[in-house]
């Protein structure tokens, strides 16, 4: 080594002279991923006066990818790459580590807890849970509010309009609203689905009002990728029908005998009007009975009919009759004749 003497003290050179022992292979020596050889060193210790990692180590065997697999609450370390072991049979604290249990306090909102978690431990395949892994979508519960639809069909017995509701104020997940029309909601048919944030729905003019005598009524459903809640939300429906009101006559004819003068009466539709109005009138006509004797004089639509003077009897009545020409049995509103 450096500082050597040239020369041997003696006569002949003493190994204790020239040499120094060689060191030896020990664990110091291998980084990690390797382990010391078994057995295999030269007698003689290292060639140099430091001892390679080729001289003495070799590499650590890796974690087989099933090592784990046995027991479910264990997970491998890591998949790329699997770690080295730290002896020649690896063992669990090599190569797993704690697989995270389901609980229910990982559950959000509209979740709950998978049934096979709760019936039994039940392991992620990580650390850390992912809700998907534990728990599954539940429908919402919380129902909407404020179910209206205002009838635009004017036919009698039929329905027709715009259904509207207020969707419920819940952080649950609910992703549509289905809207459902019946007496009761196991005979209810699908009127339609619509958004979460769309809360309307048309319900198609000509629909029955009733079924077997009980008035149909309005089933709203808050949904989700789950089903639908069990409880809906409900709302009641008036059957609106074409007829007149507030009809009046004033017999602007003084003669004896005589009667003249304008017929007045409510647009049946009037509040119905607008772009959305989905009205029924079909073949009806708008007339007036004269002294309950006398044809039908029919006009289309309007409020006022001007009645020439005639003959017609005092202290009688006229009608103003909301007529079909294949249908005279809608309503009417008398007028008394003073």
């Amino acid at each position: 080594p450096n500082g050597s003497p040239p020369f041997c003290p003696g006569s002949f050179c003493l190994t204790s002279d020239c040499c120094v022992e060689a060191p030896r292979c020990n664990s110091d020596v291998c980084p990690g991923g390797y382990l010391l050889k078994r057995g295999q060193f030269s007698p003689y210790g290292c060639v140099g006066y430091t001892c390679t990692i080729d001289e003495c180590c070799e590499v650590a065997p890796v974690c087989p990818l099933e090592f784990c697999a046995g027991d479910p609450s264990l997970i491998i370390k890591f998949s790329n790459p699997t770690p080295n072991c730290t002896d020649y049979d690896c063992s669990k604290q090599d190569c797993c580590k704690n697989a995270s249990l389901c609980q229910a306090a990982l559950c959000p909102k509209s979740y709950s807890l998978l049934p096979v978690a709760a019936a039994r431990a039940l392991y992620c395949a990580d650390t850390d849970c992912k809700v998907e892994e534990c728990c599954t979508l539940q429908p919402p519960t919380v129902p909407a509010t404020s179910v209206r639809m205002q009838d635009m069909d004017l036919e009698k017995g039929q329905l027709g309009g715009i259904v509207t509701w207020v969707p419920a104020e819940s952080e649950e997940v609910v992703t549509f609203y289905s809207v459902w029309v019946g007496a009761s909601t196991s005979e209810a048919v699908l009127v339609g689905n619509n958004t979460a944030k769309n809360a309307t729905v048309v319900l198609p003019a000509g629909t029955v009002a009733t079924v077997n005598d009980v008035p149909v009524r309005i089933f709203v459903y808050a949904g989700n990728r789950a089903g639908l809640q069990a409880s809906p939300a409900i709302g009641e429906v008036a059957d609106a029908v074409f007829a007149i009101g507030h009809a009046a006559f004033a017999d602007l004819d003084l003669d004896s005998g005589e009667i003249g003068g304008v017929i007045t009466w409510a647009d049946p539709v009037a509040k119905v009007r607008g772009p959305e109005a989905v009205v029924c009138r079909r073949n009806t006509s708008i007339g007036v009975d004269v002294g309950g004797a006398s044809p039908l004089i029919f006009t289309m639509g309007g409020e006022e009919f001007s009645l020439p003077a005639s003959d017609a009897g005092r202290g009688g009545f006229m009608a103003v009759a909301v007529l079909a020409r294949d249908d005279p049995s809608l309503s009417a509103a008398n007028v008394r004749v003073f």
